[in-house]
């Protein structure tokens, strides 16, 4: 963009449905703020430990849209370690969040 922009020719290119910007923490930040559970950080390690060891089988990384109802969340979760132990010889299916 020119830099002679009017102020004026600059509101008009501002996303109107924005009402405030908050700025990211660096992910260094998070990490020192979060804790997991002994059974979230065995999650995790198993999930790299099994896309590590992929071999031929196809890796599948599903998830829902949004975690905004816990109990859903976990009956998705539930249903998805079904079909992942259903499948474990052709996929390795890992649950995003």
């Amino acid at each position: 963009l020119p830099c002679s922009l009017s102020t004026g020719a600059m509101s008009a290119l501002e996303n109107s449905r924005v009402s405030k910007l908050r700025p990211l923490l660096p992910a260094s930040c998070v990490l020192e703020q979060s804790t997991y559970s002994p059974e979230a950080a065995a999650a995790v390690l198993a999930g790299r430990t099994a896309v590590r060891s992929l071999g031929d089988r196809l890796l599948v990384v599903a998830g829902p849209c949004a975690l905004h109802d816990p109990e859903a969340t976990l009956e998705y979760a539930r249903k998805l370690g079904e079909a992942a132990k259903a499948h474990a010889s052709e996929l390795v299916v890992l649950m995003r969040c």
